[in-house]
């Protein structure tokens, strides 16, 4: 997405920005893929990442099932 660097900070912390490449497969099957993110952004004007969540989206809608509990954090 325009505007998204690799590193940014966030308040005092640093967030890394990685990029999931749908063409390639890499969008994990299992909620526990997801598990070191602490935040995901989907960019809804990409009809191929669009489509490929559509598809394996599972461990995606699982991952937010899961809730994060950030006290542990």
């Amino acid at each position: 997405m325009p505007g998204f660097a690799t590193d940014r900070t966030t308040s005092g912390r640093e967030a890394t920005v990685a990029r999931i490449d749908p063409s390639v497969g890499s969008i994990p099957g299992r909620w526990y893929g997801y598990d070191a993110a602490e935040m995901i952004v989907l960019d809804t004007n990409d009809k191929d990442v669009m489509s490929e969540i559509a598809i394996r989206g599972q461990g995606l809608v699982d991952w937010v099932a899961r809730g994060v509990t950030w006290s542990s954090r």
